[in-house]
Formats: structure tokens, C-alpha cells, sequence
């Protein structure tokens, strides 16, 4: 039987590599190495070798870096040092100003503080800069509106959402049957109609959301938009290609071929 190569025997070899005298070998050899603590979940150290990385690379990849600082501040939240997590994601937001991931997590540590209002500020900024966090962010900023008495919560998230220029019509729609809870659903008919999402009646509304549950739980509420990989649960890095932040509603995709192949129906 072959024996499988343990990651520590990997990292035992790279520093022969990384002492080669060419620098193009150096370099590969940095890059091996930073896969490796990425791999093993070692951010400290990843991030360690990352700024020996050039100049340029670091660049390119100022958005990883930041993700490594947002992974130890979320282990430093697990071990209950919040004033050490505020203090990683500062520094993850030196590597790249407008990280989701650092606002959500900063929301986090404001939520836990008891600060509601300025907790909900930060997941709608987030949401904002990203919507395909919305899934994640709605749940939680509609809970504190409530807390906070705002009924019309619901309604500003449509705009913020409209506003983004990122979500179309249809999109929106569906997107919001996914996130809300039971209880909403049923105001989603007259979202629809104000944004031309094409439902006229609750039970439309009612019953599409029934619906992208049903899928959604059976064929995973998220996809990867490099490797097409179907998740129920939602990851900062796709658990099958290692990608960042390519994880996305599978809504995303439903809503475009259904919106694609809206024309051709029509024709026939």
C-alpha cells in the first residue's frame, strides 16, 4: 500500500526550495509553502509567508490576506478576545478596505456588546458591498429590527438591494423567498410588483418560497461559481476548489437562465 505524504513532510521539504538561489525558484517554493499552512488551516503562518511574497503577488492577493486576518479574529472570538479580533480585522482592512467578511464579523463583536444599532449599520454594509451575502446577512439584520421596533426594515433592504445595480428584477424576488423567514413570504407579492418580479398574488409569493426551500435544502442554497459546486451551507472558501468568496446563491443562477430563456419562450 503507497503511503499518502503527511502535510508536515511537505513543509520539511520546502525550505530547500525556498534556499534555491534563483529568485523565480524562491518564489514558487513561498507560493508552495503559503498552500500548505492554507491547507492546514495554519493562517499565522500563511499570512507569515505571504509577506515575503513580491510586491505584486501580495497585491493580487491582498483580498486572501485579509481573509487569513478575518480567520484568526474568528478563532479569537472563539476563545472570547473580542479586543483581539477588533485588532485582526483593523489590520485585515489595511490588506483590502472593503471586506464583507471584516463588517460582518465586526457586527458580530458589536451584537455581542449589545450595540444593536450599530451592528445592524455594519450587515447593511455589507450586504451592500456584497449581495450575495444576502442569505446570511437578511436573517440577522431583520432579527435586530424587530428588537429595535423597525418594521420597515424589509422594504429598505430592497432598496439597498436595488441600489447595488447588482441584482436584477427576478433576482431580487427569489432571492428574498430564500432568505426570509415563513412569516415574510407573504409580503413578497407586493415586492414583486413594485420591482416587475412578475408575482401578482400572496399565494404566488407564498408558494415560490415554498418552493426555493424545497430546492434549495434538496440541491444546496449555494453554488461555486468556479467549480459549480452545490452547498446547503455556505463557506468564506469552497470546500471543494479552495476558491475565495466564490460562493453565491444558486438563486443567482436560476433567476438568469429562467430570464434567458424567458425569449425563446415567447416565440414559441
Amino acid at each position: 500500500m503507497t503511503k499518502r505524504r503527511s502535510p508536515s513532510l511537505s513543509i520539511n521539504l520546502a525550505p530547500d526550495l525556498w534556499a534555491a538561489p534563483s529568485g523565480e525558484h524562491r518564489n514558487a517554493a513561498l507560493d508552495h509553502l503559503v498552500r500548505i499552512y492554507e491547507s492546514q488551516g495554519d493562517w499565522a503562518n500563511a499570512l507569515k509567508i505571504f509577506r515575503e511574497l513580491p510586491p505584486a503577488v501580495q497585491q493580487e492577493r491582498c483580498r486572501i490576506a485579509a481573509h487569513y486576518l478575518c480567520e484568526l479574529a474568528e478563532h479569537a472570538l472563539l476563545q472570547g478576545d473580542s479586543e483581539r479580533a477588533r485588532t485582526l480585522l483593523r489590520q485585515a482592512r489595511t490588506h483590502h478596505p472593503e471586506l464583507p467578511r471584516a463588517d460582518i464579523l465586526t457586527a458580530r463583536i458589536t451584537e455581542m456588546a449589545g450595540d444593536s444599532s450599530g451592528a445592524l449599520m455594519l450587515y447593511l454594509k455589507a450586504l451592500e458591498i456584497s449581495p450575495g451575502l444576502a442569505l446570511e446577512i437578511i436573517p440577522r439584520v431583520l432579527n435586530i429590527s424587530r428588537e429595535l421596533g423597525q418594521s420597515e426594515m424589509l422594504g429598505e433592504l430592497v432598496e439597498r438591494l436595488r441600489r447595488t445595480g447588482r441584482v436584477n428584477a427576478r433576482q431580487l424576488v427569489w432571492l428574498l423567498a430564500t432568505a426570509l423567514p415563513p412569516q415574510d413570504v407573504r409580503r413578497l407579492a407586493a415586492i414583486a410588483g413594485e420591482s416587475g418580479g412578475g408575482m401578482e398574488t400572496g399565494s404566488d409569493a407564498a408558494s415560490l418560497g415554498a418552493l426555493l426551500t424545497r430546492i434549495g435544502d434538496a440541491g444546496g442554497r449555494y453554488q461555486c461559481d468556479e467549480c459549480g459546486l452545490h452547498s446547503v451551507g455556505w463557506y468564506w472558501r469552497c470546500p471543494k476548489c479552495r476558491s475565495w468568496d466564490s460562493m453565491h446563491p444558486s438563486v443567482f443562477k436560476w433567476a438568469e437562465r429562467t430570464d434567458e430563456a424567458a425569449p425563446y419562450a415567447s416565440r414559441g
